[in-house]
């Protein structure tokens, strides 16, 4: 826009057609050196631009996030079988307990659950336990599992 003699505003018809041939165009011409490119993080389906302190820190809350995850997984500690053979007996654990320290020959020391099950897959409950090494001492009668003072299971 050009401010005439008289104060009135009127357009640039040079700007306001800047593709005409017989014109000349009135933008200044701006080098790729002029802007710098954003840095882009690619991830499989999405990409997008991530400054690196960006990065860093979603790399570190995967990381964290992952050995949370890993450490409050269960453990399997040992499996024994019912005297038929129709259920199995499982003893598990949280991960974390691994890294707890305990005297030699104390592993089996750590709390956690026993789970009965049958062959085809039929959950009987689990049941907590002061130590995994408990599982020892089930007694299996007809129909039922039992850990004296703790609990039974009903295999009916």
């Amino acid at each position: 826009m050009r401010q005439s003699s008289e104060g009135k505003i009127r357009p640039n018809k040079a700007l306001q057609y800047p593709l005409d041939a017989d014109r000349p165009t009135l933008y200044p011409v701006q080098h790729a050196s002029d802007h710098p490119q954003p840095t882009y993080a690619s991830s499989g389906l999405l990409s997008f631009a991530l400054s690196q302190r960006m990065k860093k820190t979603i790399f570190a809350v995967i990381l964290i996030l992952g050995l949370i995850g890993h450490a409050f997984w269960p453990a399997e500690y040992q499996k024994i079988k019912s005297p038929d053979g129709r259920f199995e007996a499982t003893a598990y654990y949280h991960r974390y307990k691994e890294w707890l320290p305990l005297s030699p020959g104390q592993g089996g020391d750590k709390s956690g659950w026993i789970k009965i099950e049958s062959l085809s897959g039929e959950n009987f409950g689990d049941l907590k336990v002061d130590r995994i090494s408990r599982i020892n001492e089930i007694e299996w009668t007809p129909g039922t599992a039992e850990i004296k003072l703790l609990g039974t299971w009903n295999l009916e």
